[in-house]
């Protein structure tokens, strides 16, 4: 639930940000708001908008694609993560480990995470299987922030949730911990793919060049 909530509350508050960008791009400047006169230039792809480019997917196939990939993806394998913590001795009764303790497994998940998501990425951008998988999430050459699980389905199991799950699974976090790893990688994948350079938050030019 929190996992659902937290992504959906994220996803649709950039929903809104492109629709107050657009609202704002179509009245002269003086018109425009505070928020519409920042977004037009926290915006990364503005420089680049007289390019020609294919025109975004649909936001009904966008929802339609990521519910899919949820209810059928992530929800299910949920359990099967706690059920794999709880072989290894880890339970929700656990004492809450200390500060030093989440700090230092966080950094060690956000490793494990680089590494696996960097390889599998890699290899979804070969020839083949970029075709037949990954060309379904470049669809968006300008990702709103729900794109991040507009995916093929086997690239939801194996190139978003897979890479997640493994750094808990291998240190056998706290579900505390496992919770709060998957608030902070669900907003960075939700923000490098909103399409926006907002000052203070996660660095997004590199990935939303990446999809231009």
């Amino acid at each position: 639930a929190f996992y659902f909530v937290w992504f959906w509350l994220l996803g649709l508050t950039y929903f809104a940000l492109d629709d107050a960008r657009a609202r704002a791009a179509a009245l002269p400047h003086e018109q425009r708001s505070w928020l519409g006169r920042a977004l037009l230039r926290w915006e990364i792809q503005q420089p680049l908008a007289e390019q020609p480019r294919r025109p975004d997917v649909p936001r009904r196939r966008t929802v339609l694609v990521v519910l899919r990939n949820q209810l059928l993806g992530t929800w299910p394998s949920l359990p099967l993560v706690t059920w794999l913590l709880a072989g290894r001795g880890v339970t929700i009764h656990d004492p809450i480990p200390t500060s030093t303790t989440i700090v230092a497994q966080l950094l060690g998940i956000v490793l494990i995470l680089e590494v696996a998501f960097y390889t599998v990425h890699r290899v979804l951008h070969g020839k083949a299987l970029f075709r037949r998988i990954h060309r379904v999430h470049h669809e968006w050459r300008k990702p709103t922030g729900v794109a991040t699980h507009y995916v093929h389905y086997v690239e939801h199991l194996c190139g978003n949730l897979l890479p997640v799950f493994l750094g808990p699974l291998l240190l056998g976090v706290h579900p505390i911990v496992f919770g709060l790893w998957a608030g902070i990688a669900v907003f960075n994948a939700i923000h490098t793919h909103g399409g926006y350079a907002i000052p203070g938050l996660v660095y997004a030019h590199d990935h939303d060049f990446h999809h231009y």
